[in-house]
C-alpha cells in the first residue's frame, strides 16, 4: 500500500475505498419515466420505483448510481458502480456499493471489501436509459450474511442526484483509485450494527484482493476496544482522551506501542496529542500541536523533545464549501482510521485546497524539504456530502495522485 512517513515514530497511512460522484443525469420521480423500477429477492421479494439515476463522469473516472423507494414507501434502495468507463458489462466488489434501508436502519448492504461477493451486470446503457441485474452476498442489520438474488433495475438517467438514506450520514466506505491507471488499490470499510454503531473496521488491499487489517470494536462506558491489544479511553461525554496501542494501529507492522493523550480547547477542538511509551507513561517522546483558525485546522506541528527536528503541515481551505461529515485529516493515524467510530472533537469546517509538509533538520533547525499537495475536483451531492475528490502531490497525510471516493451509512 502507498505510505507516507512523517517522523520516525509516526509511520504511514494505508487507506480506503468506494462510492459516488456527479455530472451527467436525468430526473424521473416515483412513477414517472415509465419503466424506472427495481426488484430483488431475499426471503421475500422487494420492489419499487427508481426516483433518480445518474451517470457521473469525473476526469478519467465514472460512477453510475440509482436511488429508489419501495412500493409501500417504507424502504429505500441505493446502488452504485464505479470504474474508469461505465459500459454494458459486469462489475464486482470492490467497485460496487449496494444498500437497502427501512426507516432509520440499514436492512441490507454489501461489503465492498469482500472481493467478487456482489455483482452488478449492466445489460444496456445509452444516453437516456440503463438496465441491469444484481445479486450476491450482503449483511443484514445484525451483521449476518444474506444472499440477494433476482435483482433487476431499469431507469431513465437524470440530472438531480440526491443522497441515499435520511437524517445523519456517517462514513461507510472510503477508498482510493490511482489517478493514472484508474485502478482501486486500497480501501477502508465500516460495518454498522442495528444501533448504528461501527462494529468492524477493515482495511483492504484491493490490488492483491486481501484484507490488510481488521478491527472488531467493543464499546463500554469509558472505552472503546478496537482489538484485544488496543483501545481508546473516553471522558464522561464519550470523547476520546487517550489511545493505547500501536502508532498506526497495525499490530504486526513492527512499530512501537504507545500511549497517546489528547488535549482539547474550550471550543471542543483538539489542540495537542502527546505520545509516551508504556514503560515510561509520564515521559512525552513526541507531540503534535494543532492550530485552529476560523473553524479550520491551519497547522500541525509534529516534534520531539530536546530536538530541533520537526515536521510542520500547513493547510489551506476553500471557504465557500462546508460539507457535512467530511474526512478528518489530522496527522494521527489511529484517529483517521477510526474517525467514524469515535468522538475526536470538532473537525475542520471547510474542504482543503492545499497542504504543505515541511521537514526541519534535527541539528540546525533549518528546513530540509518541502512538499505540496493540492485537493481538487470535489464532488458534493445535493445533501452536502463529499462523494469524491482528488489529491495531487504528496504534501499531506494521504497518498497523492489518488482519487478518493466516499459512501455513507445514513440513519
Amino acid at each position: 500500500m502507498k505510505q507516507l512517513r512523517i517522523l520516525s515514530l509516526l509511520t504511514a497511512v494505508a487507506l480506503l475505498m468506494f462510492s459516488c460522484q456527479k455530472e451527467l443525469s436525468v430526473e424521473n420521480g416515483k412513477g414517472s419515466g415509465g419503466g424506472s423500477q427495481w426488484e430483488f429477492t431475499e426471503g421475500s421479494t422487494f420492489k419499487g420505483f427508481i426516483d433518480t439515476a445518474y451517470l457521473e463522469p469525473s476526469g478519467t473516472f465514472q460512477s453510475l448510481a440509482f436511488e429508489g423507494t419501495s412500493g409501500d414507501g417504507n424502504g429505500q434502495i441505493f446502488l452504485q458502480i464505479y470504474g474508469t468507463t461505465i459500459t454494458a458489462t459486469s462489475y464486482k466488489n470492490p467497485n460496487v456499493f449496494f444498500e437497502y434501508t427501512e426507516g432509520s436502519s440499514t436492512r441490507y448492504s454489501n461489503v465492498p471489501t469482500n472481493p467478487d461477493a456482489f455483482t452488478v451486470v449492466i445489460t444496456s446503457l445509452d444516453a437516456n436509459m440503463v438496465t441491469g441485474t444484481f445479486s450476491g452476498e450482503v449483511i443484514d442489520s445484525t451483521g449476518q450474511a444474506k444472499t440477494i438474488t433476482n435483482g433487476t433495475f431499469s431507469a431513465a438517467l437524470n440530472r438531480n442526484p440526491g443522497n441515499p438514506g435520511q437524517g445523519v450520514c456517517k462514513l461507510q466506505n472510503l477508498g482510493f483509485f490511482d489517478l493514472t491507471t484508474g485502478l482501486s488499490f486500497a480501501s477502508i470499510s465500516n460495518q454498522y450494527n442495528s444501533a448504528n454503531l461501527i462494529t468492524k473496521v477493515q482495511f483492504y488491499d484491493s490490488a492483491n484482493n486481501r484484507p490488510f487489517e481488521s478491527f472488531d470494536l467493543v464499546y463500554s462506558t469509558n472505552r472503546i476496544d478496537i482489538d484485544t491489544a488496543q483501545y481508546f479511553e473516553l471522558d464522561a461525554n464519550g470523547r476520546v482522551t487517550a489511545f493505547h496501542g500501536y502508532v498506526d494501529a497495525e499490530v504486526n507492522a513492527g512499530y512501537p506501542k504507545v500511549i497517546i493523550r489528547y488535549t482539547y480547547d474550550g471550543n471542543g477542538y483538539m489542540t495537542k496529542a502527546s505520545y509516551a511509551l508504556p514503560v515510561a507513561p509520564a515521559i512525552t517522546v513526541q507531540e503534535i500541536n494543532y492550530t485552529w483558525t476560523n473553524g479550520n485546522l491551519t497547522k500541525s506541528v509534529i516534534s520531539t523533545p530536546n530536538s530541533l527536528e520537526k515536521v510542520e503541515v500547513d493547510y489551506e481551505y476553500d471557504l465557500t464549501k462546508a460539507p457535512k461529515e467530511f474526512l478528518c485529516l489530522f496527522p494521527n493515524y489511529e484517529i483517521v482510521y477510526m474517525q467514524s467510530a469515535i468522538d475526536y472533537g470538532r473537525n475542520s469546517t471547510n474542504v482543503l485546497t492545499r497542504s504543505r509538509v515541511t521537514n526541519y533538520d534535527a541539528t540546525t533547525g533549518a528546513p530540509t524539504a518541502t512538499t505540496d499537495a493540492t485537493y481538487e475536483n470535489y464532488v458534493i451531492d445535493a445533501e452536502n456530502y463529499v462523494r469524491s475528490f482528488d489529491i495531487r502531490g504528496n504534501g499531506g497525510l494521504l497518498p497523492g495522485d489518488t482519487k478518493y471516493v466516499l459512501s455513507y451509512n445514513c440513519f
